[in-house]
């Protein structure tokens, strides 16, 4: 989007995993994504437990409460975590297909939305299609649906936008962590130029 320099989002996902064999699995997480300039932040909740991410493109913590972990990252590492937030938004918004069908006006709550629908995207044996709820008024995401298809079962995922804020004025603090007493930090070597990103960077939101 032109002229967004940051945003902080608010979601709840749920998705329904259908294996060919076995039972369903219902899984429900609650994000928050934040970013500004350089500055970083999300923090996954569900029934796991929840991770942090906070940092800037020089350093950055990844804080697991449940554990009472956290590593420490400097340069290289703080970039590649500092990215995989940011993509993170990009999961959540979609895989950006390139024809959409108009689904009409719909009532979402007390929100008027206009609904578009993917045509079906298909690779290999797999196919996924897509909706998006966009607020008539803000012309932003309240709702996206995603509908996966592939031989080893299917999957629904329902991702609702509780708050969506382009350019947000947040205090400093929302982008420093301190570790809590009795917290166990880990400040793994850094890495060779073409190394991958380190372990402990969750995959949150990634489709499968």
């Amino acid at each position: 989007m032109r002229g967004v320099k940051g945003v902080d989002i608010r979601v709840d996902v749920k998705a329904n995993t259908r294996p060919a064999k076995g039972k369903a699995v219902v899984t429900t997480v609650n994000m928050r994504i934040a970013w500004v300039g350089r500055d970083f932040f999300s923090h996954v909740e569900g029934a796991q437990g929840d991770v942090m991410i906070v940092g800037n493109g020089s350093g950055a913590y990844i804080y697991t409460p449940r554990v009472k972990k956290a590593l420490k990252l400097d340069g290289r590492q703080a970039l590649y975590v500092s990215l995989e937030v940011r993509q993170q938004l990009t999961r959540l918004l979609g895989s950006g297909p390139l024809v959409w069908n108009y689904g009409g006006v719909q009532k979402l709550g007390t929100h008027s939305v206009d609904v578009i629908n993917s045509a079906p995207m298909h690779s290999g044996a797999q196919s996924l299609a897509e909706s998006v709820y966009l607020d008539r008024t803000t012309h932003l995401p309240r709702r996206v649906v995603m509908h996966i298809v592939s031989p080893s079962g299917s999957a629904d995922s329902q991702i609702d936008f509780t708050a969506f804020d382009l350019n947000p004025k947040l205090p400093a603090n929302t982008f420093r962590f301190s570790p809590p007493p009795g917290t166990h930090i880990e400040t793994p070597p850094s890495p060779p130029a073409a190394a991958a990103p380190p372990a402990g960077v969750p995959p949150m939101a990634r489709r499968k």
